[in-house]
């Protein structure tokens, strides 16, 4: 039952909102905002104790893991649901990524992963508590990053036995986007989080300058490539890459100087530390605080980077787009921060507790349903109700698979 309510009450605005309703967007999120206050509203009225919301609210650590929690997985569904409905004429052409310069909707996926990945990293440089423990975390990260370079080379060899329909200039011919991100996961855990601040503003900066100066975003931007040159054939994927090191590092300093690494970090003595020390709320109030500032000041950065440099670019991952991703993610943890502690909310979602948990699966079943459903119907002659239709059946399959796996891997103890 708490599946279906959430389904309804969660996804079912998510895909009218990209959908139908997508003029409507905002009027569909301040009207569940507005239900949500009511029901809090009255649920504190009809509470027997005055103190109630006092109560919810004095767990703001666990509160913070909560947000977290559905930070990542709000990120995986609304994924989910635009890699199928870019497909079909019912999905908004001012929604989807972006030729060369400008942002759509989809514009923010790719960034957005980077950036949750190191929000949500557990390699902790910065902890000396158990160097062994650490040289695993950082063992750990280079297996997935060499999971994923595999996914992506099965994915070049399907696609291209298949014929399957790709946007060569989204990353080249070659390239996707799990080549990126496992280049990301490999290379960043070679950098100590005390210094990668430092290192991501250089970067950046390094980064940007060749696009300008060196003529790399005419490059990255030019249609015509050399189709015996692999550089040529890959070079949106390949000069990209820079870009999307410095997003990474520029987030894990940021959850290293906000504090949010505490949160998630499998270190002992830190989680025991963040315990004694947020009984008050005062570290978790200061990450609250650190985070909204953050944003403005990433916001400030990519409205003048955009204006005075270069356009932002999800192509080539110039500077604007760079703080453009971090201002928008930290502006939606902000958001949800200040959501859960003004309507003293600190209950999981169900939706988001299986889908977070199973993220990686979820997500590689959902490529696959994508990929069949194109096989299966000519999406861009489909009505908008079959459209609708297929992209609810869809995101209901995938979550009763999350929902399916929960209760019998995780209820028989056959994974942790």
């Amino acid at each position: 039952s708490n599946l279906i309510v959430d389904f309804v009450t969660l996804l079912i605005p998510g895909i009218l909102s990209v959908t139908y309703a997508s003029d409507y967007a905002w009027h569909m999120c301040f009207s569940v905002m507005a239900l949500a206050g009511v029901h809090t509203l009255i649920w504190e009225l009809a509470s027997s104790s005055g103190n109630s919301w006092r109560k919810r609210t004095r767990d703001v650590q666990g509160t913070v893991r909560n947000v977290l929690s559905e930070y990542r997985s709000v990120l995986c569904l609304y994924t989910y649901i635009c890699i199928l409905a870019v497909d079909f004429p019912l999905f908004p052409r001012r929604l989807a990524k972006a030729e060369t310069y400008g942002v759509g909707l989809m514009d923010i996926g790719t960034g957005s992963f980077i950036v949750a990945d190191a929000l949500l990293s557990r390699i902790d440089s910065h902890c000396r508590c158990d160097p062994q423990a650490e040289r695993g975390r950082v063992a750990k990260s280079r297996a997935a990053a060499a999971k994923l370079a595999a996914i992506g080379a099965l994915r070049v060899v399907a696609t291209k036995a298949m014929s399957y329909q790709e946007h060569v200039g989204e990353y080249g011919v070659h390239w996707n986007f799990f080549w990126t991100l496992a280049f990301v996961k490999c290379i960043s855990p070679c950098i100590p989080t005390r210094v990668c601040l430092p290192a991501g503003a250089i970067l950046t900066a390094m980064h940007q300058f060749s696009l300008t100066h060196w003529g790399l975003a005419d490059l990255v931007n030019a249609p015509d490539r050399v189709m015996t040159n692999l550089f040529s054939q890959n070079k949106e994927g390949i000069l990209s890459l820079a870009g999307f090191l410095a997003l990474h590092l520029l987030s894990r300093s940021f959850a290293a100087t906000s504090g949010l690494m505490i949160y998630t970090s499998s270190c002992g003595k830190c989680k025991s530390e963040a315990v004694t020390r947020s009984t008050r709320g005062r570290r978790v109030f200061r990450h609250v605080g650190l985070t909204v500032i953050a944003a403005a000041c990433s916001w400030a950065l990519a409205l003048g980077l955009d204006a005075k440099v270069e356009r932002i670019s999800r192509r080539s991952s110039n500077a604007a787009y760079i703080f453009w991703i971090l201002a928008s993610n930290l502006s939606w943890l902000s958001f949800c921060y200040m959501t859960n502690f003004g309507l003293g909310l600190n209950g999981k979602v169900w939706l988001c507790v299986i889908i977070n948990k199973f993220a990686f699966l979820t997500f590689m079943f959902a490529n696959l349903a994508v990929g069949a459903v194109n096989f299966s119907t000519n999406t861009l002659k489909a009505s908008d109700t079959t459209a609708l239709c297929i992209i609810v059946a869809y995101m209901l399959v995938i979550c009763a698979l999350a929902h399916f796996l929960y209760y019998h891997l995780l209820k028989n103890k056959l994974i942790n």
